[in-house]
């Protein structure tokens, strides 16, 4: 009893080092697949350069945020991209998008309602 106790002490933090270590991996990993999937998806459009991405995924939970900032792009630009984006992303993940205002008389775009931040 004593023994295996002594084990538990001595290998215990060893153990759950090793755990956290993996769990981090595999958030890494994920997230490098998320930015690879983004990027692919901006490349496609002809916006590399053009858009700055931050992504954001738990160790632990699945929880999955991306953020784009688009100001640099044209409102048809962020169209294409709220068609094409959310099918490469995971079920659950959050998007959000900062873009620029509108000028006095321009019409409102449908990507409006879904952008999080205007600037």
């Amino acid at each position: 009893m004593t023994t295996g106790l002594a084990a538990g002490i001595a290998f215990g933090p060893i153990v759950l080092l090793t755990l956290w270590l993996v769990l981090l991996n595999h958030r890494d990993r994920r997230r490098d697949a998320l930015e690879a999937a983004i990027g692919a998806c901006c490349a496609e459009l002809g916006l590399r350069g053009m858009v700055a991405v931050h992504v954001r995924v738990g160790a632990c939970r699945g929880g999955v945020q991306v953020m784009l900032d688009m100001r640099l792009c044209t409102s048809g630009q962020v169209c294409e991209v709220f068609e094409r984006l959310p099918a490469r992303l995971p079920r659950r993940a959050c998007l959000w998008i900062v873009v620029t205002g509108l000028r006095a008389g321009q019409p409102l775009t449908p990507f409006r309602r879904a952008a999080v931040t205007v600037l």
